[in-house]
Formats: C-alpha cells, structure tokens, sequence
C-alpha cells in the first residue's frame, strides 16, 4: 500500500524574524486527530512553519496533500506561497482552512475563483472535514477527490462556475475527540527555540462583535478541554518549551467557573517553579467574583482587563456590542486599586459611527473611571469580518488603505512576498486629515496611559483641571515649542503620509523597490510599517538619553494647558510636577539593560492611599507629615532576564520593536508594593 504524504503548514513571515513567533497549534490538531482516526493507514504528516522549510521538503518529496492554515496575517503569504508551489508542483492538491475561509457557500466560491492556487477550502473546525477529506484520498486517490462531495470540504465544479461541496459537518460537541498535539509530541520541534506556546482551554465566543473574526454564529457556543488535560499540557510545556511564556487562545478566560481551577493551578506552579515567567490571555468582560478569584491568583502576571472598544452607545448598537455599565466599570476599578491591581482596557478608533469628538469623549470617560492602562487602535479591516464586507463598508463610508505588516516579509531565492495590512482610513463620520491626527495622538497617548510611563502624572493633571487630551493637542498644535516630540511625531507622520497606499498592488510594488535600494537592510521594514515604527519611536522616547527633554516637554506643555484651563493652585501644581518627574524616571524599567528588580522613592504624599482611592483628589490633599519611602517593583524580573538573553545583542529599534510587540502593559513599568520606612526626600 502506498503511504500517502500530506504536509501541513502554517507558515509566517521570516525576513525580519517570526511573525508571529507562535507555535503552530492549528496544524498540530489536525495531525493529532487525523493521526488517531487513520491509525491503521499508511500515511506520513509532517508539519512546517516556514515557507523555507516547506519548500526544501517538497522538493525532496512531494506531498499528495499541502494543507494551509489561512489567517490574518498570513493572508498573502499563504496564497503567495501556494501559487509558487503550484507553479513547481501543479498535482499537489492544496488545502486551506482558518479564519480567513468564509463560511458562506457564495463566498467560498469567489475565493476559489479569486485564489486559483487553492484547490479545497475547509471552513471553521478543521479536524473531522481534513479527515474525511483524507479518507477519500486514501481509498481513490486524487481523481476520488474531486469525483466526490466530501463533507465539510469545497472547491471549484470541473466548469469553475459552481461549487461542489458535502453536507456541513457541525461542531464538535466533545473537544476532547481531539488529542492534545503537545501531549503526543508532534509538535516538540517547535518547542525549542522563540516560539511562544499557544494553548486551547476553550473553543468559541459567546459574543458577536462586527469587527472581530471570532464573531460566527457557529462559533458561538464555548466547548471546553478538560481541565486535567489543560494541566498536562502546562506541565510538558515548562519541561519541554524553552520560550517560558504562555499564551491562551481563549477569547473570554474566566467566564466559566473551572477557569478559577486552571488560574489555581498556574499561580501554584509559579510560586513553586517560577514557571511561567508570562501569560497573554483574553479575560472575561464581566468582572464578577469568578474573575475576581481569577485575577487575585494571577495578579503578577496579568492585569484586570476590561475590553470596551468604545463607550458611544450608537457605535455599540452598530458592532454589535454590549459593555459592563459605567457604574459596575467604576466598582471595578475601586475594588482593583484597594488590591493593588492593574485595570485595562482597549478602544477603538474608526469604528462605524464614531467622530472624532465622541471618541475623545471615550478617552475622557476612561481617563475619569483611573483606568491604570487604556490601549488605543485604528480600525483594521480583516477579511471575513462583518464590517469588512462590501455593503458595510458602503453603509458607514469606508475608504481603505493598505500598508505593509508589521515584519510582514519573505524573501527566499526567487520567491518574495509582501504581507498587507488594510486600514479603515476615513468613514462618513471622520475624515482622514482627522485619522492622520488621530494616529499621532495615539503613539503619544499610548506612552502616556497604555504603557503607563504617565499614568500618575496624567492623573495629576486631571485632577487640577488639565486634560490629556488638551496637553496631547497641545504637542501637536505647537510642534515648534516641543522639538522632542515634534521630531518623533514627524517621524510617524512622514511614515503614513508615505505608505499608505490605495491598492495592495501598490504596497508590495514600492516595498519592493524600496528593500532593493536598501540592499535587503534588515530593519526598513520597520521603519514603513506604521504599526512597527510607533514601537521603535516609543522605544527611544523612554531611551536614558532621552528621558530628561521628553519629561520636561511633557511637563512644559502641561503647564501651558494648566495656566489655560486649571483649577487649582498654579504653586502645589509645580511641586506635583516635581514629584511627578522624579517618579516617572524611577517607573520607566530600562529594557535595554538589566533592570533593578526593585527601586526606592521617597514621597512626601501619601502615594498607597491615593491609589486606593482612584487616584481621585490631588496630590496635595494626601501630603504626609513626614516623607515616607516607597519601594517600586518590576512584577516579573524573568521575563527580563529571558528577554535580554535573546535581544541584547540586537540593535535598539529591533529591541524597541519586540518589547512594546510582546510585553503587556502590566509588566512594562515598575508599580508601588510597599511604604517601609520613614525618611527624607532625596
């Protein structure tokens, strides 16, 4: 009998390094599970990340069946990549499932229509339709396949003008049919080296927001992995992972009682082990006391996260979206500040509906609840997503423009490919002079309340009458009184000005002429991408050198806005400003060396009451009798140590990048632990 070959790849970019630099957990499902229905078949998977690697097996040996996971972003790359193999290798029949495959039958057949590389499409769960699919193959070979309507699977009728497609396969109602892909070891070639582990407690979203590719209705029921599984898999993955940090896929972590078990678990190992050094996970939306639990036992990894995308009740009604309400938002947070807690959250700008005005009424909303982190993006449009389809998109205005991805490159001999972002530049609410603004504004904002450089300053300001987004105006209304910031936002302003484009044509032709001139330097593509160089400007706006002229503009424009609009007395705000200065440098944690795990401030204000109070109230009225010493701790040192360990060594930007690209608003300052002693102000 002859063995069938089928390789599955999830390939990403790697000019400029993974991206993303994720372990492919997608293609190891579908092995481990195809692997256990055809136990008795002849039949060899092998799995890839690289295109690289891919195209050095197929070489070697051509598979019968290349199956592709199709995402974001690997949009372009993925059908970039399977056209080329197509070319080399036409009778390999080519696969793709993931977010990016459409669930409607005429959508399915304009992208097979649109995508000639692509011979079958899988849409949501991969698992049993790839099975089936390989059944087929198994017992007819390729002429079996494409004389058969296989379950889950489409692709193009002989005339390519319908669809030929089996019955849809529903969703799995037991996840655990699929065996884990790390607990059977076909995935431990990913495990040595940057990769960051991905893991699966969950599948589904409860909830249905327009812009958001996790908002299916088939997805929409959350299907759960046993808990002692999901143990296991921690477990082999501190042995076995040499990256120690852990990412959940799960949209809502928390909104089921047993995640409190799964948190237990995680907090339990750390304090014994110090495994895992980080954790990125979604939480649930609605902070209730399970969450509550949650966050207590994982408070040095993660904060209290909030995820709002906006407050204007219209823009809601129009993404389909429902939030806590102010007051339970506000309860939140007290109770977060009293337990020494992060709170976060993250809006939107260019959501359909929204002004620009309404939108700073957001951030001024956000900014009175003494949120500790407020995460600000623009509108991207993501294919399969509601708000990206066609009478969306003429419904609200949209106009798109595209731009290169963050790292979103391969070069390999004479294949190249330029991966594209699409942006939702302008509407019938907001112009695009107003979105260029607005894109400015945020790289500013994002120091000041995101990462938090600014937090107790801002808030400060807010409670003399001065507001962020007037100090923000003001940088960029009068460029010529703050040099600093007018040369890091000209930076980013001449980088949207020059590289948005109209057509992605018109991206990957410029890109490519551009990294030709450069003669394939390693870091231009930083400094096109929009996304990529706000980090590296962040990176050197915090930078030693630079930290003394980036505090004293950001001091002298907020004395220009208080002797504007403050409301309280021009002298105790001066001395908060002093204070604040003084605090900020000791908050900054220098990524690019070694940190201090722990520093000490001496304050003459009452700093663990204010914040237990949400920072409501100016400085003043919490001044002490006699100064007292706080210390400022770094929450997770070894995600410091692993970080210097790999990226010391590489240049500034590319460090700037990939700190602000992977670490979380709550480990990227030092926070206050403890007031120990009494002493003076040095």
């Amino acid at each position: 009998m002859k063995t069938t070959i089928v390789y599955l790849a999830s390939i990403v970019n790697t000019k400029f390094g993974y991206s993303p630099a994720t372990v492919p957990l997608e293609i190891g499902y579908i092995k481990a599970y195809a692997m256990s229905q055809l136990a008795g078949e002849k039949i060899d998977i092998q799995l890839f990340k690289t295109f690289e690697s891919l195209y050095e097996a197929i070489k070697i040996k051509q598979p019968d069946i290349l199956g592709c996971s199709w995402y974001g972003w690997s949009l372009m790359l993925t059908t970039n990549a399977l056209t080329y193999i197509k070319s080399k290798f036409p009778n390999v029949i080519t696969v793709v499932g993931g977010a990016n495959v459409p669930e409607k039958r005429d959508d399915c057949l304009r992208d097979l229509k649109d995508f000639s590389c692509i011979d079958m499409m899988i849409s949501n769960e991969g698992e049993i339709p790839f099975v089936n699919l390989l059944k087929v193959f198994i017992a007819g070979g390729k002429e079996a396949v494409f004389k058969n309507a296989i379950d889950g699977v489409c692709y193009l009728s002989e005339s390519g003008d319908s669809l030929v497609m089996g019955n849809p396969v529903p969703l799995a109602e037991d996840v655990n049919i699929f065996p884990s892909p790390y607990l059977k070891g076909y995935l431990d070639q990913f495990l040595k080296g940057e990769l960051m582990p991905i893991l699966q407690t969950v599948r589904g979203c409860p909830f249905h927001c327009s812009f958001c590719v996790a908002a299916k209705d088939s997805w929409n029921k959350i299907r759960t992995f046993d808990v002692e599984r999901v143990k296991e898999e921690i477990n082999y993955l501190e042995a076995n992972a040499e990256s120690k940090t852990i990412r959940f896929t799960d949209e809502n972590f928390g909104i089921l009682p047993r995640d409190r078990e799964i948190a237990k678990f995680i907090a339990d190992k750390r304090a014994k082990t110090g495994y895992p050094s980080a954790l990125r996970v979604y939480t649930n939306k609605n902070v209730n006391d399970n969450i509550k639990e949650i966050i207590l036992l994982l408070r040095d990894l993660i904060p209290v996260n909030i995820s709002c995308q906006t407050l204007t009740e219209e823009v809601l009604k129009n993404i389909g979206r429902q939030n806590i309400s102010l007051k339970q938002f506000r309860d939140v947070v007290n109770w977060a500040h009293k337990n020494n807690l992060n709170v976060t959250t993250e809006i939107i700008f260019g959501l359909p509906g929204e002004t620009s005005e309404s939108f700073m009424n957001v951030i001024n909303q956000f900014v009175d609840l003494r949120l500790d982190s407020i995460g600000i993006g623009t509108l991207m449009m993501l294919k399969e997503t509601k708000i990206n389809h066609p009478e969306e998109i003429n419904k609200y205005g949209y106009k798109v423009l595209y731009s290169v991805a963050e790292r979103g490159y391969t070069k390999s001999g004479n294949f190249e490919s330029v991966e594209i972002d699409a942006w939702g530049v302008e509407s019938n609410r907001f112009s695009f002079s107003e979105y260029l603004r607005m894109k400015l504004f945020i790289m500013i904002y994002h120091l000041f309340m995101f990462w938090g450089y600014f937090k107790e300053m801002v808030y400060i300001w807010d409670n003399q009458g001065v507001k962020i987004a007037d100090v923000i105006s003001e940088f960029l209304d009068q460029p010529q009184e703050y040099p600093f910031f007018s040369q890091q936002t000209g930076r980013l302003k001449k980088c949207l000005e020059d590289n948005l484009f109209k057509t992605k044509e018109e991206v990957r032709d410029v890109f490519s002429r551009q990294f030709s001139a450069d003669n394939g330097g390693g870091q231009y593509i930083g400094f096109m991408s929009p996304f990529s160089l706000s980090k590296i400007i962040k990176g050197d706006m915090i930078y030693s050198l630079n930290q003394e002229k980036m505090i004293e503009e950001v001091i002298k424009a907020s004395i220009r806005v208080f002797d504007r609009n403050g409301k309280g007395n021009r002298t105790e705000f001066l001395e908060e400003m002093r204070f604040a200065k003084a605090l900020i440098k000791n908050i900054i944690i220098p990524f690019w060396e070694m940190p201090q795990e722990e520093v000490v401030v001496y304050s003459p204000y009452d700093l663990i009451a204010w914040r237990n109070q949400s920072y409501l109230g100016t400085l003043s009225q919490f001044i002490l009798p006699i100064p007292v010493k706080y210390k400022f701790n770094v929450r997770s040192l070894s995600q410091y140590s692993n970080f210097i360990r790999e990226y010391s060594c590489k240049p500034f930007y590319l460090q700037s990048e990939f700190f602000f690209r992977t670490f979380r608003s709550n480990n990227v300052r030092r926070f206050i632990s403890t007031s120990t002693s009494e002493g003076n102000i040095e």
